[in-house]
């Protein structure tokens, strides 16, 4: 029997194993698809109870039917979720069933608090008694932690049936494996001392040709596998001949490329040498310019207090003028130093809650500018990988250029929402202000490149870059799409 032909019949017997495990795999990977779906529902229904309980203390607190709604909408995702549970030990039916009774006498018991505070609501009395607050707060909690536990409880079982599934299957793969080394232990006595003599011949050969001798070629005598075998090695050792001839252009372009290495580690260490310096020479030059700043505006100030009835109109104009541009060079200072201090921070990576930052941002602006109308509309649920410091300073940027360059609208809009953008979800900040000519959209992003007047909207011309860059360092791009006296849409996206 050939060669080839045992190796024939090992592939088949091996092909017959990896079947078997195939099979196996398919079927527990299918067991473990339904238990991981499972699993995440029952992790869904203790997500779902936590916030119920959230959302009940605010409602106890507050009254506002904003929060019954989100309630009942909550509520609704955790019956749907424990509908689509499909337990498979009495166990697992036992806690369903106790999520579903708690569920229903928290419904029940939320209902009659809802319908209270309504009645109080409609009477405008806005009194509720702190008792009933308390039991009422009590009643729905003990649920909700019942609720919360039993789900716990649910997702470690089904966490344990995981386990045992992958024990299982990895116990019948290591039987199958444990056949077919049998197998090849036993097709490997059959054919041992048949080939020990042609081996014997490779290797005498072998050591002869590693010695040096690149001229020596093997005698095949066989007309199997094993003289194919012989030809190749005589084949490789007129190969490695001609290798061998190339040794030294060889060596001499592993010497280059080491060289070249080294040239870059040197250039990388001066980089990083002149960041550094940079960076000092920055907080330097901030520290320098300050304290001229703090002089000339202190003196204007005390010249204004002290002397305003010497000077004219004029005079105090100017002074008044000098001390403005102070407080611009010293915002365009802390401009500057933040957007070094944006590339140079190191990244943490979370999950950011876009829109809540969002809302804390507008109502940031609205306390500023009390007088002013502006509708908001933010996109619910809005989430991102990424550091959070960083893209807060992203949507201040953005949501601040909304509201300066809609200052001059009688009835502003500004909108922070998600879309479609060439088959990539990105965040968009959008606007119905003063917009810009798309000509000019290449300078948007640089530094010191404004495309207002001052004198109509102020500013320092950093607030783009900085986005940009940090942008950047998220692995996302930024663009904008405008029409003069229309608005604009900024996009952005993350990784």
């Amino acid at each position: 029997m050939k060669i080839k032909t045992q190796f024939n019949i090992t592939v088949a017997f091996f092909i017959m194993i990896l079947l078997a495990v195939a099979v196996s795999v398919a079927i527990t990977n299918k067991q473990l698809v339904f238990y991981n779906q499972q699993e995440d529902i029952a992790g869904n229904v203790e997500r779902s109870a936590r916030e119920l309980s959230y959302i009940s203390n605010s409602y106890l607190l507050y009254g506002e039917s904003q929060q019954r709604a989100r309630w009942k909408s909550v509520s609704a995702s955790l019956a749907a979720d424990l509908a689509r549970l499909r337990p498979d030990t009495p166990e697992q039916q036992a806690l369903i069933n106790n999520i579903k009774a708690n569920q229903e006498r928290l419904k029940t018991i939320f209902e009659e608090v809802s319908a209270v505070i309504e009645d109080q609501a409609r009477r405008q009395s806005g009194f509720f008694d702190p008792a009933f607050i308390r039991v009422s707060w009590s009643r729905m909690e003990v649920q909700n932690q019942g609720i919360i536990f039993d789900a716990f409880r649910l997702y470690i079982l089904i966490d344990h049936g995981i386990d045992q599934l992958r024990q299982r299957n990895i116990l019948l793969n290591f039987i199958l494996a444990g056949i077919f080394a049998v197998f090849l232990f036993i097709n490997y006595l059959l054919v041992f001392h048949r080939l020990l003599k042609s081996i014997a011949k490779l290797q005498t050969g072998t050591k002869i040709v590693g010695s040096g001798n690149l001229d020596y070629a093997i005698e095949g005598q066989r007309s199997d596998e094993i003289g194919e075998l012989s030809h190749a090695f005589n084949q490789m050792t007129a190969d490695l001949k001609r290798v061998t001839a190339s040794k030294v252009e060889l060596e001499r372009e592993i010497l280059e490329r080491q060289q070249a290495e080294e040239t870059l580690r040197q250039r990388t260490a001066e980089l990083e040498a002149t960041n550094k310096e940079l960076e000092a020479f920055s907080y330097s030059v901030s520290h320098d310019l300050r304290a001229p700043l703090r002089h000339i505006d202190g003196f204007s100030r005390i010249l204004l207090a002290t002397y305003a009835d010497k000077l004219d109109e004029t005079g105090q104009r100017y002074l008044r003028n000098v001390r403005e541009s102070t407080h611009k060079m010293g915002q365009l200072i802390d401009d500057l130093l933040n957007l070094s201090r944006v590339t140079r921070v190191e990244m943490r990576y979370d999950s950011v809650e876009l829109s809540e930052i969002a809302r804390l941002i507008t109502m940031e602006l609205g306390k500023d500018e009390a007088e002013r109308q502006v509708e908001f509309t933010i996109g619910p649920g809005m989430t991102a990988k990424g550091d959070q410091q960083l893209l807060r300073i992203v949507l201040e940027n953005l949501l601040g250029n909304a509201w300066k360059f809609t200052s001059k609208c009688p009835a502003a809009r500004i909108e922070f929402g998600r879309a479609q953008q060439d088959g990539k979800s990105a965040f968009y900040v959008r606007d119905n202000g003063a917009g810009f000519d798309m000509a000019y959209v290449g300078k948007l992003f640089g530094a010191f490149e404004r495309l207002h007047d001052e004198g109509d909207f102020p500013g320092t011309g950093i607030g783009l870059a900085t986005v940009q860059r940090i942008i950047c360092r998220h692995g996302g791009q930024v663009w904008a799409e405008s029409e003069v006296g229309r608005g604009a849409t900024f996009y952005f996206t993350l990784e």
